[in-house]
């Protein structure tokens, strides 16, 4: 068995041997190479290219946008993503809208039989448990009770089952040890495996225990994941990975040029609906607004603070905290530091009308502090209120310095 030996640096760690990692191609539970009969059984499958399930619980929205924010947009990467998440039953899933805002990659929320297709990213509904079989992704009624459930186990378990060497398996920000048993079961087969670097992540249950293992290959922050893992596949599955560049438009023909995919990543399409013919779109109705204010990151809500649609980079100010896995509310997600003062900040908009103002907020941004300035405005929606109404445009910006005060 072949490798090729590449130096790492200190940030890629590999627990528990050294610094230097080796991309290996497929190798057994007991460290020997695949047996000829898996290849074969493998290579008569319809799929030819790897599959890459990513598996996190609390915290897990900052580390997927962190982990697709990284991946280069002037490549096809060559793999399918399959990214599975705890959501309970009545969780409003908003995962998918915010993954497209950073690929050109077909983003879909699974449906049961859907076939995996290569460069397209796949995302498990709230509650429900998912499998892979021949090359499609199948969806089951959990059978524990919530809060003993272990979607990710059970899916890296049966991506192994099904694709053996070709299966990639992801641990990144949660608690507990859902994963773990899904690791062993990778590496049993063949696969390879990554854990957010403990240091990197809100909650560091889940890639602790799945590092404990020894199995894991690689330990990074998830921006610094998709490179290393292009380079993996590049060189294990060099003889079917296909890659193709993504055409770059220039500024005379970038609207002509760009794909409807690629421009959702600058236009981002959470939620389409119309309140009538002629009306606005929530999308269109944000982006005007947005432009009018220059924001950088920005969220669409009802007076409760239930979100309708967001806008850039939402990370730095919004998780889905421990107990809260069904919430779709801005106040309840607001890091520490925001939330106090977004609640605040949204009675008074809707109770005044008046654009609201709160600078200089020191917001706890996964351990490191941020200071942030926040604004509200009532939305002007027409003539015909959208069913939501009223609305309120809230808009976060990060500032390099304290600005003492507040001001509204």
């Amino acid at each position: 068995m072949s490798f090729i030996p590449i130096n790492l640096g200190e940030k890629n760690k590999k627990a528990p041997f050294s610094k230097t990692m080796r991309l290996l191609t497929a190798k057994g539970k007991d460290g020997s190479p695949a047996s000829a009969s898996r290849r074969t059984r493998s290579e008569n499958q319809s799929i030819h290219f790897p599959i890459v399930g990513i598996g996190a619980s609390a915290g897990g929205l900052a580390a997927f946008e962190a982990f697709f924010s990284g991946m280069p947009t002037y490549t096809e990467p060559g793999m399918a993503f399959v990214l599975v998440q705890h959501l309970a039953p009545d969780h409003k899933n908003i995962l998918t809208g915010l993954i497209q805002r950073y690929t050109p990659m077909q983003v879909s929320e699974v449906e049961d039989g859907m076939q995996v297709k290569i460069n397209c990213i796949y995302i498990i509904p709230p509650g429900r448990d998912m499998t892979f079989q021949d090359g499609t992704l199948r969806l089951h009624e959990p059978s524990a009770p919530r809060g003993q459930q272990l979607p990710i186990d059970s899916f890296f378990r049966s991506l192994a089952r099904d694709q053996h060497e070709r299966a990639i398996g992801i641990v990144l920000s949660g608690t507990g040890s859902d994963g773990t048993l899904g690791v062993r079961a990778i590496k049993g087969e063949g696969g390879m495996t990554m854990a957010q670097a403990p240091e990197s992540t809100d909650y560091n249950s889940m890639p602790c225990s799945a590092i404990a293992t020894g199995l894991v290959d690689f330990q990074l922050p998830p921006a610094e994941m998709p490179a290393q893992l292009m380079a993996y596949v590049a060189h294990a599955f060099s003889n079917y990975t296909q890659y193709s560049l993504v055409q770059l438009p220039t500024a005379e023909n970038a609207n002509q040029a760009i794909s409807p995919n690629v421009r959702d990543r600058t236009q981002p399409q959470l939620f389409e609906k119309r309140a009538g013919p002629g009306k606005l779109t929530l999308r269109e109705l944000t982006e005007r607004t947005l432009l009018q204010l220059a924001a950088p990151t920005g969220a669409l809500v009802n007076g409760r603070g239930d979100i309708l649609y967001l806008h850039g980079r939402t990370g730095m100010y919004l998780e889905t905290n421990l107990g809260e896995a069904a919430v779709n509310n801005i106040l309840l997600m607001a890091r520490e530091g925001l939330r106090d003062e977004l609640t605040s900040a949204l009675n008074r908009a809707t109770t005044s009308g008046e654009v609201v103002r709160r600078n200089g907020l020191r917001v706890n941004a996964n351990g490191v502090f941020i200071t942030v300035n926040l604004t509200i405005m009532k939305v002007v929606t027409g003539p015909t209120p959208t069913p939501e109404a009223p609305l309120y445009l809230i808009f976060l910006e990060e500032v390099a310095h304290l600005q003492p005060g507040k001001s509204d």
